[in-house]
């Protein structure tokens, strides 16, 4: 996880997230895994020179059905029911949530678009394999993307929503854009890089692993944080109070402010925080 974590990150650390191709940083087609390349070529090479037409496979086979699952999921979000999961597929090939994902932008205008990110934490879990890159184009970010993930690597162009991987387990998450509140609430393990910048509460509840932010971030940075490591780059949100560290019973917070002051930190229990390599406060 780490090594291939660390092989994305090089790539887009310090970019204009528009110039972001997360299918060149992991070396693929959008929607296509290395051996599906070598599987096209092999399939292409034993039908030429034989007269014979080579079979035309649909892209993804089953999308209808995942449409049909996505259509009912919306409509019970709006009744404020449960998704019933176990109509989902046990796998899903990445060319499958590539082209439900186009298939998405149909739905923008839907009141409970901005859920879609718990459906797509579905099918990301079911992922047949275990490194993934995602291009969210919405109009709307969508909420919990790589929520309740385990042992996934998901590479994100774009912007997403509140709750980005909560309770993600063993995971990395790397996003391109801009994330709203509560950036990896309740992880275990896991590391999430943010190229852009973040909303309130990134880090709440995290039990361990790692949070960085190249961007600024905004109130209550680790609020209530158990354990891990927070790195933030940028500055805070200067039109909220910041309670940094605010009801933090443990980990590190790491700060890069020019002008720190004391009055910027929230009642923490227990833990450290550091600005630009020093302490500013220890409990």
């Amino acid at each position: 996880m780490k090594s291939e974590a660390a092989r994305i990150d090089r790539r887009i650390v310090g970019k204009d997230p528009r110039e972001i191709k997360l299918d060149e940083i992991l070396g693929i087609k959008p929607g296509q895994t290395e051996q599906s390349n070598a599987d096209d070529t092999q399939q292409q090479d034993s039908t030429e020179g034989t007269g014979i037409s080579p079979i035309i496979i649909p892209q993804s086979a089953g999308l209808e059905q995942l449409v049909q699952a996505y259509d009912d999921f919306l409509r019970e979000r709006a009744r404020g029911g449960p998704f019933n999961s176990s109509q989902l597929a046990q796998s899903y090939t990445p060319t499958q949530i590539h082209d439900f994902l186009k298939k998405m932008k149909e739905y923008e205008a839907v009141g409970q678009f901005v859920d879609s990110g718990i459906f797509l934490s579905y099918l990301l879990q079911r992922c047949s394999v275990k490194d993934l890159s995602l291009e969210l184009d919405f109009s709307v970010p969508l909420s919990s993307v790589a929520s309740n993930i385990n042992y996934k690597e998901i590479a994100i162009k774009g912007d997403v929503g509140n709750m980005l991987g909560y309770e993600a387990k063993d995971s990395g998450i790397l996003v391109g854009g801009n994330a709203e509140n509560y950036v990896g609430q309740s992880i275990k393990n896991s590391h999430i890089e943010i190229n852009g910048s973040v909303g309130d509460n990134a880090g709440a509840y995290m039990e361990n692993g790692e949070i960085i932010i190249h961007g600024n971030f905004g109130a209550s940075l680790g609020y209530q944080m158990q354990n891990g490591r927070i790195k933030a780059e940028g500055s805070y949100n200067q039109s909220k109070l910041p309670e940094i560290g605010k009801g933090m019973t443990g980990g590190e917070i790491y700060l890069n402010l020019p002008n720190f002051a004391g009055g910027l930190i929230g009642d923490v229990r227990k833990g450290k925080i550091y600005n630009r390599g020093k302490i500013v406060c220890f409990k």
